[in-house]
């Protein structure tokens, strides 16, 4: 009966150092590189804003590029945590070396395809005026190297339109700059993605592709392998889901993803 304080204060001593370690494990500094498409680093940054208000001690840095420039940073070995990207050919590509953690990639948001012109245009009001003769410039992404290229042409094929538009194409590497080049009268209209419309306040949509229209528009997010700090990874990539990221997301113009 006497030994019963004395076990109860060295089991309450041994969880106290638990704590103690835990806390101090993690209070220790983790910095979480993501890698991902240039048109989702504004928003993203907004959403790690309220995950680093969470966990004080992690900083993210967004490492931005090309989904194949990206790809052949992480087959080099980069140190990269966290991977986004709508690629799915690059997807395979790295699940076949092996290079990404088992339970990933996991569905993270999606996106749509828009047509979109200058603010005080007139003249187009859906994709098929492409084809008109007052549209001289059309702004998308070349269709054989770039996502929103592959997107754009299967949406001019749905409509039976491609050949005639690509006459007037005006190619781009990335969606965004897209957005700028309608923006700045480069061109008369562009297709490009929702998310990247609310970067400038000199364009307008005027029409959105049909959901089938075009392949899947979802966005994967995944765990690097080699990373260090996969435990962090894991965490964010599950804050990802949270009611006030989707929120932040939804406000910036992408989809939830139905994973049911």
């Amino acid at each position: 009966m006497k030994r019963t304080p004395i076990l109860t204060l060295i089991n309450w001593i041994a969880i106290f150092c638990l704590c103690l370690a835990g806390c101090t494990q993690q209070a220790k500094p983790v910095a979480l590189t993501i890698s991902a498409n240039p048109s989702l680093k504004e928003t993203l940054l907004e959403v790690s804003e309220l995950y680093t208000q969470k966990k004080p001690n992690v900083t993210v840095t967004y490492n931005t590029g090309g989904a194949t420039f990206l790809q052949e940073q992480i087959q080099q070995g980069a140190p990269v945590d966290i991977f986004i990207t709508n690629n799915l050919k690059v997807i395979k590509t790295l699940q076949s070396q092996d290079l990404i953690l088992a339970n990933s990639p996991q569905p993270f948001i999606k996106n749509e395809i828009v047509l979109i012109t200058p603010k005080n245009s007139t003249s187009i009001s859906k994709f098929q005026d492409l084809t008109s003769d007052r549209v001289e410039k059309v702004a998308m992404g070349e269709p054989n190297n770039t996502p929103s290229g592959i997107y754009a042409k299967e949406v001019l094929t749905f409509f039976k339109i491609f050949a005639q538009v690509k006459k007037k194409a005006v190619f781009g590497e990335y969606s965004l700059q897209l957005v700028k080049d309608v923006a700045a009268g480069k061109a008369d209209a562009g297709i490009v993605y929702r998310s990247d419309t609310r970067l400038s306040d000199k364009i307008k949509i005027v029409a959105v592709a049909p959901e089938n229209s075009h392949s899947s528009f979802v966005y994967q997010v995944m765990v690097i392998k080699s990373s260090k700090n996969i435990p962090y990874a894991q965490d964010f990539i599950q804050f990802l889901s949270s009611e006030k990221a989707l929120d932040k997301l939804q406000k910036a113009g992408y989809l939830r993803v139905d994973k049911n």
